[in-house]
């Protein structure tokens, strides 16, 4: 699993652990992110290797001496998965990227409350409006579900004319 963040400091990691079904957290293994300056802020990615199928993780951010609250996941079965399928979430087309990430937050939430051991959802493209708005980007990113289901994102023409695509999602190849 390839976990991205952003953060104003250089260095930084994930720790991550399995939990059981009793809700008990193992010990922590930790994933040293490649880093990428940009402006102000750093681009972090960390793969998380070694992960067991059909299995719970919780994760943490780690910059230096700040640790983020813990997110948590689950891997899917070898033999089966579920999916969520979206496109044109095109935040800021509306001319209000608070009105759009709103929406964008319920669409989001109400796919998970109709599949809800979904782990995994792919994007057609054209997550936002302005392919080098931040706003934009991290309101797209902002449902708390994005903490938890791996994301495939595909690139659209709203998302092509800038970098900052390559620069919030990592991709396999």
């Amino acid at each position: 699993r390839n976990v991205t963040w952003r953060y104003p400091l250089s260095t930084g990691k994930v720790e991550f652990a399995v939990k059981d079904e009793n809700g008990k957290v193992g010990a922590f293994k930790t994933a040293v992110a490649a880093t990428a300056a940009e402006g102000e802020t750093f681009i972090h990615r960390a793969k998380l290797k070694g992960l067991t199928p059909d299995s719970v993780y919780v994760y943490r951010l780690v910059n230096g001496k700040s640790v983020s609250k813990t997110y948590e996941f689950r891997t899917d079965a070898e033999d089966r998965f579920n999916i969520i399928f979206v496109g044109d979430a095109q935040i800021g087309a509306s001319g209000n990227a608070d009105n759009d990430a709103a929406n964008w937050k319920k669409t989001i939430e109400a796919a998970t409350g109709l599949f809800p051991n979904s782990a995994f959802l792919i994007s057609a493209g054209d997550q936002v409006d302005s392919a080098g708005n931040d706003k934009q980007y991290n309101a797209f990113l902002s449902p708390s579900a994005m903490t938890s289901l791996a994301f495939a994102p595909t690139i659209g023409n709203h998302d092509s004319y800038k970098d900052h695509f390559t620069r919030y999602f990592t991709l396999p190849n």
